[in-house]
């Protein structure tokens, strides 16, 4: 447990997180390469896993979960990367700062989200069933903070949008904060899969 990461500090290379608002040109594509690096290596890793639940002797039913389970982290990843290829189109140096900064704030929430699923995950596969559910529900309320983040981040868009001399700008903005606030609903639907495991707990288990 102690293993876990709970906060920004906690990432491993965190020096890689950056405000939006700090992006320099060759930046962006950096922070894009890492992102789909990552996503490449996690779908590889995917298919090693479900190749492993194929061939292990666990219950029908556990074996459907892990399957939805790994759909819904492919969902993070593919959320994630989807979010990144805004990173070369949008100028956020043309941005307001109120929206800038709710980007930022979105984006924060979104990385808590999924380090407090990463956390969850990590007590299920340990046993510790009444902590993964804990952490699940926290996934949740992650969720929640991000839905209201997104609504504040679209309101100055629709107050800046007439106003921006780029019109293409408020449309990318807008769909860039969707698929940024789609990771946590994605981290979220994995959280309540979590909890389901969970339930299925061997008798006597925590």
């Amino acid at each position: 447990m102690n293993s876990s990461p709970k906060s920004l500090k906690d990432l491993p290379n965190r020096g890689r997180y950056n405000s939006t608002h700090e992006f320099k040109g060759g930046e962006v594509a950096k922070y894009f390469s890492l992102v789909t690096k990552h996503d490449t290596e996690g779908g590889r890793l995917r298919k090693r896993i479900i190749e492993r639940i194929g061939i292990a002797e666990i219950p029908s039913r556990i074996r459907v979960f892990l399957l939805f389970l790994l759909r819904r982290l492919d969902g993070v990843a593919d959320f994630t990367k989807g979010s990144a290829r805004f990173l070369p189109i949008i100028p956020f140096l043309e941005l307001p700062a109120e929206i800038r900064e709710g980007i930022e704030r979105l984006s924060k929430v979104n990385i808590e989200a999924v380090i407090t699923l990463y956390s969850s995950i990590k007590m299920l596969s340990e046993g510790n069933y009444e902590l993964a559910i804990k952490y699940s529900f926290r996934v949740e309320g992650l969720e929640e903070e991000a839905v209201k983040e997104t609504m504040r981040c679209r309101r100055p868009i629709m107050k800046y949008g007439g106003s921006v001399a780029n019109p293409g700008l408020p449309i990318n903005t807008g769909d860039f904060i969707e698929s940024l606030e789609l990771i946590s609903d994605q981290a979220e639907d994995a959280a309540d899969i979590i909890k389901a495991l969970a339930l299925l707990k061997p008798q006597g288990s925590r």
